[in-house]
This record gives structure tokens, sequence and C-alpha cells, in this order.
């Protein structure tokens, strides 16, 4: 399995540090001409793993394009450092906005200066014959921290599968406000990508300034947001009046990477012929989503939803939700068995329900 070809359609909007008052569009051309001078750049490279150190930037987009096109697996991370310091495998190339030497030339794309750094010709050739896509890492915070090697077969089922059930087209804007360490990122650059949809880029800097983040959301015509409950409850109220009352452009909403946020939104009025809210469900060594559900607001819970495409869901003795079906990952250098402990603790009903109830040990997700 691979990437589908970069729809002709996909362009992308981009918001400045300094100035949410007008965004630079970016149309195909340009973008292909940006992935063309990356790929120019990688031509020596195959299948090996090209760290992506760049700001969020339309050149971010395309060098992570670029790498894909060329058939390499990227990683994204701040800082050279970073990029020198993953255990399972070693970074061939660092794509860069910070030269390295003195002399070094930079290439010009979309506006940003970037370097190449060459490290050597590490292949990935020991992770089988199924083409690796990226490599994330998890956050740590409740244990050790592991390195994902993610193939095409984990990550674009997610894409097939998100593209129909939330029927994205050429019409859509998708926001890509996500951190570049979360891996729902890559949903949000594939789902536009792939569909030809309009991808919104906003700085980092915008999580911690919500009004920013919530004009934009507003005055580029988002269709599409994927957001942790957390980041959406800090965007200013009126904001999101407008937004759950249906007055803006916003048709899907989804949740993950904590419990819903049911009674935070039931403080609104919400359009239900208009917007659809979605629990996600998933952990970072089946990257990146494992299940989805659209929300009844007449449930008194919140369950993790149906299994997404090439997902199966098992729950163990202990109560343990495993993952299993055809999307597998390397985890640290290795296959991940059939069969993922999550270490969630979850409760499953006589009509199949699943529910999240806790965490069972130090398992990083």
């Amino acid at each position: 399995m691979s990437m589908a070809p970069i729809a002709k359609t996909f362009s992308m909007i981009y918001m400045g540090e300094m100035d949410n008052s007008c965004g630079i569009t970016v149309e195909y051309a340009d973008i292909m001409n940006g992935v063309s001078l990356i790929a120019e750049k990688l031509t020596s490279y195959r299948n090996c793993l090209i760290a992506v150190a760049l700001p969020k930037h339309p050149a971010f987009i395309s060098a992570i394009l670029g790498v894909l096109e060329t058939k390499n697996c990227f990683v994204c991370c701040s800082s050279i450092e970073t990029a020198n310091s993953y255990r399972s495998t070693t970074t061939s190339c660092i794509i860069s906005s910070i030269a390295a030497e003195d002399n070094q030339l930079p290439i010009n794309i979309h506006g940003l200066q970037i370097y190449f750094h060459h490290n050597g010709y590490y292949y990935l050739d020991d992770f089988g014959k199924d083409k690796l896509c990226y490599l994330i890492t998890t956050s740590g915070t409740l244990g050790e921290r592991k390195e994902v090697l993610v193939p095409y077969s984990c990550i674009m089922p997610n894409i097939w599968d998100f593209s129909r059930r939330f029927q994205i087209t050429t019409s859509d804007v998708i926001l890509f406000a996500t951190a570049a360490t979360f891996d729902p990122f890559v949903v949000e650059i594939l789902l536009a990508v792939v569909n030809g949809a309009k991808l919104l880029i906003v700085p980092d800097s915008f999580r911690s300034t919500p009004s920013k983040l919530a004009d934009a959301i507003l005055k580029y015509g988002v269709t599409f947001i994927q957001i942790t409950p957390s980041q959406l409850k800090i965007l200013p109220h009126k904001a999101l009046t407008k937004i759950f009352a249906g007055h803006s452009t916003v048709r899907t909403i989804i949740l993950g990477g904590e419990a819903f946020p049911t009674n935070f939104i039931k403080r609104y009025h919400i359009d239900h012929k208009f917007i659809n809210f979605y629990n996600v469900y998933g952990v970072t060594e089946v990257s990146c989503w494992a299940s989805c559900h659209k929300i009844d607001w007449k449930e008194t819970r919140v369950e993790i939803g149906e299994p997404l495409l090439g997902t199966k869901f098992n729950v163990s003795e202990t109560g343990e939700l495993l993952i299993g079906g055809s999307r597998r990952c390397f985890i640290n250098g290795k296959l991940s068995g059939a069969w993922l402990p999550t270490g969630d603790i979850v409760e499953l009903t006589e009509l199949g329900k699943i529910y999240w109830c806790d965490r069972f040990d130090d398992q990083s997700s």
C-alpha cells in the first residue's frame, strides 16, 4: 500500500506568526514546484529516514511530500540534535532552516530558506517490504518513550476511512493546527492531500493564543476540525457559540486524545443538522486512530466507537483493550504483535459497545 497521488486541487493557506489579518495561498502548481525541488535533493536516498526540522510553513508540507515522493520515510523534529537522537534507526538526511556550515547554500521553498544535512545512507530495509511512511515517538509521560515506525498500511486506512466517513471533498478546508509531535497531524495533512482539499496552516503559537486560532477558523472557512478537548475548551466563548450554532462553515469536529467533553459542549446551543461531533480513540503504537463514534446527544455515556478500516478490537480477561487487524507498526525496531495491549481498561457491554474506564499500567500512548 502506498500514498495516493497528490490531488491536483490540493492547496494551502498559510497564517504567519506575526499577522493574523492576511493569509498566503499556495496553489497546486507552486506546491508541486516545491516538492520537485526537494525531491531533486533527495534523489540519492531510497527507503531512508529523512528528518524534517522546519517550522509550520508551506515548505514543511512540501518537504514531507518530497520525502514521500522519493520513497523515503519522514520524521518531524524540533532540531538537528533531536533528529540525530533516535535509537531504533538512524537519520540519513535532515531538512532544516538552519545552516550547519557557513558556506552551505540554501534553496528557497515558498519563501523559506532550507538546508540539507547529509548524515549517510542508513536504509530501512530491515523493516520488511511494507513501505514506511513516518516515524513518531510516544510522549513518554506514562512510561518509557517509544519510537514507532508507521507503514503506509497502518496510516492510509485511516485516511480512506475518514475520507468516506466525513465525505471530504475538494471544497473542504481542513485545519492543520496539531503539533508535529502528535501523530494526528499526519491525518490532517494527508486528508487534504489525497482529497484535493485546502489545508489551513496555522503556527504552533496559535494553540496558546486561542483567539487567533478561532479567528483563523472563522475567517478562512474551515469545515473540518480535529482537536483535543483541552484545546477546544480554551477557544473564545463567542467563537464556539457561533460554530456550534451552525453560523460558520465548520461541519465536522472530531475530538480525541482525552475524554470527550460532553458537559462542556452541552452548555452551548448546537445545530445538530449542520454540525457533527465525533469521538475518536487511538494509540500511537497503531498510528493514528483506531475507532470513531458519531455523538448522539441523547446518550448518557460516550463510547470509543466502532473500529476503523483495518482495525479489530478484543478485550482481555483483565479488561484491557487489545488492538488487532492488518494495521501494525514497528515499535522500538520490532514489529508489533497480532494483538497490541493498549494499557487501557474498558467496559464491553452486551450490545458490543466499548467504554474507556482507566489506565491499566504505565504503557505510553
